[in-house]
């Protein structure tokens, strides 16, 4: 108790405590975890003091002679305190709860009182360990509840009987005590968490995930999640059980992030754990919540694996990680194979993007390759580099560009996995007869223009809709999985299954366009001014549309207005028609946070511009 009383000698020397004591006649207490961190010699930097005998608002007035009152919680009695020094406090009069009977830790009313005694204060508190307390005016030491035993005993128990049904929050408090200090949580407490953790539903996700960071920053993780478990909190959160035998094959030692702790609780628990973190826990818009993109990065690494993996793949795989949340490549949390790829892309040795490529798409274009082949390229160019069939130099790379990628294809036939077939319908097939037939169940109806990201999930329910007998192949669902990825590794979400037909812009109309717009588009965006949609696919047989297309046919259109938001800016344009809904020109895209040409299709806010302005491009299948 050394610890304890050098502190509180020390305390009473400040000049607002001794003015609270010898000018105002209040009685002075310490109380709370500040007194439990002492007696177990724990750092601990929050002060919290409970004054009797002193109305609030002569509190007020005299702490305001000695430093900044801050009133945020002068409703229910507790002041927030900085003195002259620059040091924090807690500082309440004595308070007590009364149930409202709404549930959650906002399920009951706090009422202060300033002549109420201070073990009715501390009855109220969550463990005994912090229901002890110490008067500066007589130095008595006071523990009604016997938190000093708890403590020798190694041991948390609750401080009342109600104390997790009034608040539920005290239950994670409970592991999150029990996971910092390593203390056991005593049977009749363990079963009054058990008896209430359905209420935990009730608790706000914030205050969930602040309890997390505790077990987090300051526990043992291992023995968070195992009591989290136990207690049957872990099904209430998140949804589903998970056997604590199962925790051996997650290592939660080497977790360093909230992102990676929710992973590996979640991996495997729910369907999809950034999508289940998004709706449960937070309040943000996903492509603002870095925790959402981490969890999208994680689970692509640890879900686009198989047992055929090569360096290769885990080399495209960290890339996209990269390209989602590039942080995620530091994870020690990841699968060997995937780790040392992330380690080799961001120690240089690999290109992480195409724009570490030793060339560009200007250099592209000027060997002869336009519109989409120009990405394919640079798609293709990262896959040979990462297959280590060449180097990231200048010359090696604009040499494939003359090939037009086929050595390119012959090359990485040598890496791709050894082929498979099964039989349909008497006829044998192999991953591609899959891929065309997901493709098109995944398009019934016209729903999506192109295919969506595949997910584990949805290719389970496509063969289990049209292939039900073939739907426990273990291997089938692995290389479908990995073939409707793979098609997606290096590129962006908006790749089609097929083509599309536009007009494509002439030199001299896309200089123009971008010369008179280029003020217009933020700073790092990449330009594109290259056409205007028709439609996807190619233009129909025995049509008008097709005849124009074949003659090559010179088409002029009119700019009318333009419009931008954060990932992608375009023009409208009058003079030919487009299944999209407004016929426009994509300029440009902001490639950093996600954009992609096909958003602007969602553009709203288009506005007029004050002058004439036309282009001239030729209808194209592209």
């Amino acid at each position: 108790m050394g610890t304890l009383s050098n502190f509180t000698e020390k305390l009473k020397q400040e000049p607002f405590i001794k003015s609270l004591i010898n000018d105002l006649h209040g009685e002075v207490y310490i109380v709370g975890g500040i007194i439990r961190d002492l007696i177990l010699h724990k750092p601990n930097k929050d002060i919290d003091l409970i004054v009797r005998k002193i109305p609030i608002n002569i509190l007020i007035n005299q702490l305001q002679n000695f430093g900044k009152v801050d009133l945020v919680g002068k409703s229910f009695g507790v002041l927030k305190f900085i003195d002259n020094n620059g040091v924090d406090y807690d500082i309440a009069l004595p308070r007590k709860d009364k149930p409202t009977g709404e549930g959650g830790h906002k399920g009951f009313d706090i009422q202060s009182d300033k002549n109420l005694s201070i073990e009715d204060d501390l009855i109220r508190r969550d463990a005994k360990m912090n229901a002890m307390a110490l008067n500066l005016n007589t130095g008595k030491f006071i523990d009604p509840l016997g938190g000093l035993d708890d403590i020798e005993n190694k041991q948390i128990s609750a401080a009342n009987p109600e104390a997790f049904s009034d608040d539920p929050l005290r239950m994670l408090r409970m592991i999150s005590f029990a996971s910092r200090f390593g203390f056991t949580i005593e049977p009749k407490t363990m079963q009054m968490i058990i008896d209430n953790a359905v209420k935990v539903t009730e608790i706000a996700p914030e205050r969930i995930l602040i309890e997390f960071e505790k077990i987090l920053t300051k526990g043992n993780i291992l023995t968070g999640v195992e009591l989290l478990i136990t207690t049957g909190l872990f099904k209430q959160i998140f949804g589903n059980e998970i056997q604590t035998s199962q925790l051996g094959r997650r290592d939660f030692s080497v977790v360093k992030t909230m992102p990676e702790f929710l992973f590996l609780m979640m991996n495997g628990v729910v369907q999809n754990p950034a999508d289940f973190y998004l709706s449960r826990f937070s309040t943000e818009d996903a492509k603002r919540d870095k925790t959402y993109k981490d969890l999208q990065a994680l689970d692509f690494a640890f879900n686009s694996i198989d047992q055929q993996i090569t360096p290769v793949k885990a080399r495209s795989i960290a890339h996209n990680m990269y390209k989602i949340a590039p942080q995620t490549l530091e994870s020690q949390i990841l699968p060997q194979i995937i780790s040392n790829a992330a380690q080799e892309l961001l120690q240089g040795k690999y290109p992480k993007t195409v724009n570490e490529l030793a060339v560009n798409g200007n250099d592209i274009m000027q060997k002869g390759l336009q519109g989409k082949a120009v990405g394919d390229m640079q798609k293709s160019m990262l896959i040979w580099i990462y297959a280590d069939k060449i180097r990231n130099d200048r010359e090696e790379l604009l040499s494939l560009v003359n090939n037009k990628g086929n050595e390119i294809k012959e090359g990485y036939a040598n890496y791709s996995d050894p082929v498979q077939t099964w039989k349909i319908n008497d006829k044998i097939v192999g991953i591609d007869f899959f891929v065309k037939e997901y493709d098109k169940w995944n398009n019934q109806g016209g729903k999506n223009s192109g295919y969506r990201s595949a997910s584990k999930e949805s290719v389970l329910e496509f063969l289990q809709n049209n292939y039900e007998d073939e739907s426990t192949d273990e291997k089938l669902n692995k290389q479908l999985y990995w073939a409707l990825t793979d098609r997606d590794l290096l590129g962006e979400e908006e790749v089609k299954k097929i083509s599309y037909s536009g007009v494509v812009l002439d030199d001299k109309s896309r200089a123009s366009l971008i010369k008179i717009f280029q003020r217009m588009i933020p700073e790092g965006w990449e330009t594109i001014a290259h056409h205007m949609t028709i439609k996807l696919g190619a233009l129909e047989d025995g049509s008008n549309e097709k005849q124009d297309m074949e003659d090559g046919t010179e088409i002029h259109l009119n700019v009318t207005d333009y419009a931008i938001d954060d990932k992608v800016m375009a023009v409208g344009v009058k003079g030919y028609s487009s299944t999209n809904p407004k016929p426009h020109i994509t300029i440009a895209v902001n490639r950093a946070e996600g954009g992609k040409p096909f958003m602007s299709n969602k553009l709203t806010d288009w506005r007029k511009i004050g002058f004439s302005f036309d282009l001239t491009g030729k209808i194209t299948e592209v």
